[in-house]
C-alpha cells in the first residue's frame, strides 16, 4: 500500500523522527528519506547519525506504520528503534567493514532482478541484460542461517574501485556460485518431505530427485536464487532431470519452477499462471517477471516463449 501523500502517515513520520530524538539526545543526526528498493519499490527510511558513526542501519517507517495501525505506541517503536539501531551498531563493528576493492572482490556477487521495474535504477548501477531480466551486483557483507547484508555496487563504488562491469562479471561468476551453491529439488519430494515431517537435503542428490518432476530452482539460502540459472551447468542439469526442453515460471527473485514441456503444450496458459500468482501471492520487491521461459537443450539455448 502507498503510504506517501496519506496526512496520517506523514504525521505518524514526523512523530516517529521527534520520538527517535527525543531517544538520542542533541547529537544525534535523524533524518527521514527516500530509499530505492528492487523493482522501483520506494521506501522511507528513518536514519540515525551520532558522531564518529559513519553507517547507519535504515528503519523502514511503512513497516512499523501497519504496527501502528493495529495499535502499537509511537514511544513502544521509537524505543524498538532504539535498541536495534545499538545491536547493529555493535555487529557492524564486528564486521569491521572494509569496502575497498581488494577487501570486496571475493564478495562479490550478482543478482537476477526485472528489467522493465527497475528503469530507475538503471542509470545508477552497473548492470547487463539477460532476456527480459537484468543482472545487478552487490559485495556480501555477512551470511548468517536467518538473512545475509549486502550493499548494492553502485557506478560510483565501481569507478571508486577502477574497475570495469566485465570485470566485476567476472568475479561475480565465481562468487556468487562458491558462496551461494545451487539447490534443485523435485516438487512431489518437496512435498513428500512437508507432510513427513522430514529435512530436506542440502544438495542436488538423494530423495528431492526425481524424473520428469517438476523441479524448483534456488541457491541453498533460498535468497536471491533465481540467479543460479546464469550458473555453468544449472539449465543443462536441468535439462537431464527432465528428460529435454522445458519451461522456466519465474516464481520470485529467489527460486523458479521447471516444468517439462509436456506439462503443458499452452504458454499462454503458463504466462497467465505467473501473472495471477505474482498479482496476489508474490510481494511487489520480490517479482522477478510475468515471462515464461523454455530452454531448448539441442541448441542449449534459454528463449522468452512468445
Amino acid at each position: 500500500m502507498d503510504y506517501a501523500n496519506g496526512e496520517m502517515y506523514q504525521r505518524f513520520c514526523d512523530s516517529m523522527r521527534e520520538a527517535v530524538a527525543v531517544r538520542f539526545g542533541e547529537d544525534a543526526e535523524i533524518e527521514i528519506h527516500k530509499v530505492m528498493k528492487n523493482n522501483s519499490l520506494e521506501l522511507d527510511s528513518l536514519s540515525i547519525l551520532l558522531p564518529a558513526q559513519t553507517v547507519t542501519p535504515n528503519f523502514y517507517l511503512q513497516e512499523y506504520y501497519k504496527r501502528y495501525e493495529k495499535g502499537a505506541k509511537i514511544q513502544e517503536l521509537a524505543e524498538e528503534i532504539e535498541e536495534l539501531y545499538y545491536e547493529a551498531r555493535d555487529s557492524e563493528r564486528k564486521l569491521d567493514i572494509d569496502l575497498s576493492f581488494e577487501n570486496c572482490r571475493e564478495r562479490i556477487v550478482f543478482r537476477l532482478v526485472s528489467q522493465k521495474r527497475n528503469k530507475k535504477l538503471q542509470p545508477t548501477i552497473p548492470h547487463i541484460s539477460f532476456l527480459d531480466l537484468m543482472i545487478n551486483f552487490y559485495v556480501l557483507i555477512s551470511k548468517e542461517s536467518d538473512g545475509i547484508a549486502s550493499i548494492r555496487i553502485t557506478n560510483v563504488m565501481m569507478q571508486n574501485w577502477g574497475c570495469s562491469q566485465d570485470e566485476l562479471f567476472s568475479l561475480a561468476k565465481e562468487d556468487t556460485e562458491r558462496l551461494f551453491p545451487v539447490k534443485i529439488c523435485s516438487m512431489r519430494a518437496l512435498l513428500e518431505n512437508f507432510i513427513s515431517g522430514e529435512d530436506l537435503c542440502k544438495t542436488t542428490g538423494g530423495a528431492l530427485l526425481q524424473e520428469n518432476s517438476p523441479y524448483i530452482i534456488t541457491n541453498q539460502s533460498g535468497i536471491n536464487g533465481a540467479a543460479v540459472i546464469l550458473y555453468p551447468d544449472t539449465l543443462n542439469q536441468l535439462s537431464s532431470l527432465l528428460n529435454g526442453d522445458y519451461y522456466l515460471l519465474p516464481s520470485s527473485i529467489h527460486e523458479l519452477l521447471a516444468v517439462p514441456v509436456a506439462f503443458s503444450d499452452k504458454e499462454q496458459d503458463l504466462a497467465e499462471m505467473v501473472r495471477e500468482v505474482n498479482s496476489s501471492c508474490v510481494l511487489q520487491e520480490e517479482i522477478l517477471s510475468d515471462t515464461v521461459y523454455r530452454y531448448w537443450h539441442e541448441e542449449e539455448v534459454i528463449r522468452i516463449c512468445a
